[in-house]
């Protein structure tokens, strides 16, 4: 068998496009990026609800991404792409975040930036006046001197308690 030299343009010209890298694919795909970027949690989606088989619904995924990466003039989708991986399984598709130390950073840097501590603090006092015994709070929140004394000071005696800077986990 003899192979030919064959240059990048010629291969462009020859090679079939792929008709799930669209626009159509990229809107598909866009809100469940969107979701990852605010949650920062990994992402599955199931193929039985989607209407494609799981190797079908991989490509389009991978296909849409990959449209909004090289389409859309947003940067946030381009980092999301360094940040993610996209595995099949055998009946949907998971997007994760991948576990390196850099990720870790700046996810943690993005949790703390966003993190409302009125909020959880208000959601706290909610739940220890209407909680049953035995049940946990446990939220991942940037916490504070003032943050725990306010925990301790609504909490009694017979709570447990576990602070650290970086979680509030509490059992009535």
């Amino acid at each position: 068998m003899q192979i030919e030299n064959v240059t990048i343009n010629q291969l462009k010209k020859t090679t079939p496009r792929r008709s799930s890298y669209c626009p159509s694919s990229a809107q598909q795909v866009q809100p469940i990026l969107d979701r990852l970027i605010e949650s920062g949690k990994d992402a599955y989606v199931n193929a039985q609800q989607t209407g494609y088989t799981p190797n079908t619904l991989y490509v389009k995924l991978n296909d849409g991404f990959k449209f909004i990466v090289d389409n859309f003039n947003e940067e946030k989708y381009t980092i999301l792409r360094t940040k993610t991986a996209i595995r099949k399984t055998d009946d949907g598709v998971i997007i994760y975040f991948k576990d390196t130390p850099r990720n870790n950073l700046v996810s943690k840097d993005l949790d703390y930036e966003y993190n409302d501590s009125i909020k959880w603090k208000n959601d706290l006092e909610t739940w220890y006046k209407t909680a049953p015994e035995s049940e946990l709070f446990e939220r991942n929140v940037s916490v504070n001197e003032a943050d725990r004394e306010f925990i301790y000071n609504l909490v009694t005696e017979d709570s447990e308690v576990d602070i650290t800077d970086s979680y509030v986990r509490i059992m009535k």
